[in-house]
């Protein structure tokens, strides 16, 4: 913890409609008032700001940075695991994290088959 709190989320945007809405609209590619998104906050981690890092970069050029890398099979796990489950038929088809998600990872993603071989068991490092 680097201790910058009070730390924006995405439940953060889940619990706001106004949040929801002007996240909404970023992802529409409407212009959207950053400041109001983030009012309040310190930093802010996972979706949806990791997916207007390039945005918020310019708009907060002051703001600091902490990039992480991960293997992609582990992400694919993971996400498979939590995210990709909540974009079944119940989900909100309004939902901006399930419409960017269906358009840039729809090759791959799937609610009702399991998960590509190569990634259904950890990978050893050789």
């Amino acid at each position: 913890m680097l201790g910058f709190g009070p730390c924006h989320h995405m439940e953060d945007v889940n619990s706001n409609p106004e949040h929801r809405n002007l996240i909404r609209a970023a992802g529409r590619g409407e212009p959207v008032d950053w400041d109001v998104v983030y009012a309040g906050y310190k930093s802010a981690v996972d979706w949806p700001t990791a997916y207007f890092w390039r945005e918020l970069a310019e708009y907060f050029p002051d703001a600091k940075l902490i990039l992480t890398i991960r293997n992609a099979e582990d992400w694919y796990r993971s996400a498979r695991a939590t995210i990709f489950n909540t974009m079944g038929e119940t989900s909100d088809p309004q939902s901006f994290g399930r419409a960017v998600i269906e358009r840039k990872f729809s090759a791959v993603v799937s609610t009702t088959k399991p998960m590509p071989s190569k990634c259904s068991k950890p990978t050893t490092p050789k």
